[in-house]
């Protein structure tokens, strides 16, 4: 079975269902009676085809656009989200100075009066130890800092993902 295209009367509109032996011929139009020339051949292969392969290349075009607008928006979500958390991230990060507060700790208990030194120790309860561990500040931001920066590289991860979808689906 040969293929028919569709192609329209340019008076009426009647579609003509031309196989590619009618190509560059005139052609009557039934509805009309207007006497038209069918395109060549070479135009006529660009004309939408008469049965079901028309929509099924339509469905593929509207998938693909859909995989398209899908990855693109993955892409730019989640590379804004990563790169957003990754520069929150490097702001929680901070040097340790670690000789800086020995120093300053050492400096500290220096200038402390002695009778100061064994009220505090006083205060501690024998059966706790030195009592309740605490993390410095400094060294809890730049652990959460670590955290944060890794989900941020995941997210970019995932960001690339999206960006081979929307190439991949062109």
């Amino acid at each position: 079975m040969s293929t028919k295209y569709k192609f329209p009367c340019q008076k009426c509109g009647f579609i003509f269902e031309l196989g590619t032996t009618q190509a560059g011929q005139d052609l009557t139009c039934s509805s009309c009676g207007d006497v038209v020339e069918a395109p060549k051949l070479g135009v006529l292969k660009t004309l939408p085809v008469v049965g079901g392969t028309e929509s099924l290349k339509k469905s593929k075009k509207v998938g693909n656009h859909i995989a398209t607008t899908i990855g693109l928006s993955i892409a730019l979500l989640f590379g804004m989200m990563g790169g957003g958390l990754y520069y929150y991230s490097t702001t929680l990060v901070t040097d340790l100075d670690i000789e800086g507060e020995l120093k300053e700790f050492n400096e500290n208990v220096d200038a402390a009066k002695p009778e100061v030194i064994v009220a505090m120790f006083s205060q501690l309860k024998s059966d706790q130890g030195l009592g309740e561990w605490r993390e410095q500040s400094v060294v809890r931001y730049n652990k959460q800092g670590a955290i944060l920066k890794t989900f941020a590289f995941v997210l970019m991860a995932i960001s690339g993902i999206g960006l081979l979808v929307f190439f991949f689906s062109k």
